[in-house]
């Protein structure tokens, strides 16, 4: 959701540059192996678009800097191991963090599927009842968003969508 798939051989830094993203401009790689974003960032501009001023500055303060080594580690896929998994890419159509059809759409392996959605790159902020309800949906399920929350009502349906598992086969 709203990530790069990296293609084997490839690095995230090098699918993130192709992306065009407005991001690119103001990332600092530091010497002590962490990436982070200029101060100047107009990180309400690019990622949080459609997010209330109160979210954006509780989710701003939980922002932290990313370790260099994911972003420039070139990945090692095989069509035996990641061909044959499916898995599909969620699209927030307005997500300006990295222009998601400028790599997306040219990413996604088969056998998957693209999904689009409306929003920003932080859309499960601002809407996340919608984007657990379009997800349930999609894959067949209902899902009933009313109290005790929209937030905690979304998660307890993804949560129970049978189709959610955690990469080592868990349930998440």
């Amino acid at each position: 959701m709203a990530a790069l798939m990296v293609p084997d051989g490839q690095t995230v830094w090098e699918v993130f540059q192709r992306s065009e993203s407005p991001l690119g401009a103001y990332v600092i790689p530091g010497q002590d192996g962490y990436v982070r974003y200029r101060s100047d960032v107009p990180l309400k501009d690019i990622l949080y678009t459609d997010v209330d001023d109160h979210t954006v500055s509780r989710s701003l303060a939980m922002l932290a800097a990313e370790p260099v080594a994911p972003f420039t580690t070139a990945v090692k896929t095989t069509a035996k191991r990641c061909g044959r998994i499916p898995r599909d890419y969620i699209v927030f159509t307005e997500d300006r963090a990295f222009p998601q059809h400028s790599c997306a759409v040219h990413t996604v392996p088969a056998p998957g599927r693209l999904i689009e959605l409306p929003g920003s790159h932080f859309r499960f902020l601002s809407q996340p009842g919608a984007v657990a309800k379009a997800l349930v949906q999609d894959y067949g399920g209902e899902v009933d968003l009313s109290p005790p929350s929209p937030p905690i009502a979304a998660l307890l349906a993804v949560s129970a969508a049978p189709h959610i598992f955690a990469s080592d086969g868990r349930r998440s």
